[in-house]
């Protein structure tokens, strides 16, 4: 996974313990579906050591990202590669 560009590293992080930023903001998207979505429809969470993880509604898989990171959109392209590099 050393290819992987640091944007994309960086982002999925952002999928692992994420409550708190995910409940900031009011859009977010999966990396694993893709599909995109209000963050009140996630419905249930992993408990982790130090937060929790949303899980995706749609597909169950914990992959969940804001949809704006730093102000900057997350975009279909972005979206497909991080599916592409993860799954």
């Amino acid at each position: 996974m050393s290819n992987i560009p640091e944007k994309y590293v960086t982002i999925h992080k952002l999928t692992f313990e994420n409550e708190k930023i995910l409940k900031e903001v009011k859009k977010c998207a999966c990396i694993y579906c893709k599909d995109r979505y209000d963050v009140s429809k996630i419905n249930e969470w992993i408990e982790d050591d130090n937060g929790l993880t949303a899980q995706c509604p749609f597909c169950q898989i914990d992959s969940v990202i804001p949809e704006i990171i730093n102000g900057v959109p997350i975009s279909d392209e972005d979206l497909n590669k991080l599916n592409k590099y993860y799954f």
